[in-house]
């Protein structure tokens, strides 16, 4: 059997092929880097078609075993929520003063928008809002749901994942469509910017 699989954030992919018994067999979920769902599916599929005994109790109880799992990463996600939504802002000066275009040449742009009040940060085509977070001049974001990275705000840049990325002159933001608009993604590239490539990492509290 031959079998590959990948991804990105935002969704992954499987696919087998089974050259003797002329069978292939493909899987595409929107459900970002979490793999188990997906491969449990596809293992299942293949050793349905490979005729392993035991099939159906072997997978019932694999499923039984990752609802579970799921049911408590959930629980702890809706904890830490809660939690986080209890914390005071550190931001010191008017929202509208953070909105601008922070550039590098490697990562490209990162947007940070002030709509309805609200603080966005935006790189290609990943949107988070901005939370408060527990260090002066600093916002946590989810440019991807489930994650979490700090923004530290100097006078003049943000620094993101250990880069700094200084602002663009006269390239305030203030109450942008941000569905419609994309900021650029330089030579690293989005998954790289966000530290992660294809493997995940525990997210920022």
């Amino acid at each position: 059997m031959i079998y590959h699989s990948g991804g990105f954030e935002g969704w992954r992919s499987v696919y087998s092929f089974m050259p003797e018994r002329k069978i292939a067999f493909g899987a595409l979920t929107n459900a970002g880097l979490s793999h188990s769902p997906l491969e449990l599916v596809s293992a299942y599929v293949d050793d349905r078609l490979l005729h392993v005994p035991d099939v159906e109790k072997t997978y019932a109880e694999k499923l039984a075993q990752l609802r579970a799992r799921f049911d408590t990463v959930k629980k702890n996600q809706m904890a830490e929520v809660a939690k986080r939504a209890q914390r005071p802002w550190t931001l010191s000066r008017p929202l509208a003063s953070y909105a601008g275009r922070y550039e590098d040449p490697g990562f490209g742009t990162l947007t940070i928008a002030l709509r309805d009040g609200k603080l966005f940060a935006s790189i290609d085509r990943l949107t988070g809002e901005l939370q408060p977070f527990t260090e002066p001049e600093t916002a946590r974001v989810e440019l991807i749901p489930g994650s979490g990275d700090m923004l530290r705000f100097l006078p003049d840049a943000v620094v993101w994942n250990g880069e700094t990325l200084p602002r663009r002159e006269g390239a305030d933001v203030e109450s942008p469509s941000l569905a419609s608009g994309r900021s650029s993604v330089g030579r690293v590239g989005a998954s790289q910017a966000l530290g992660r490539g294809f493997e995940s990492r525990r997210p920022l509290q």
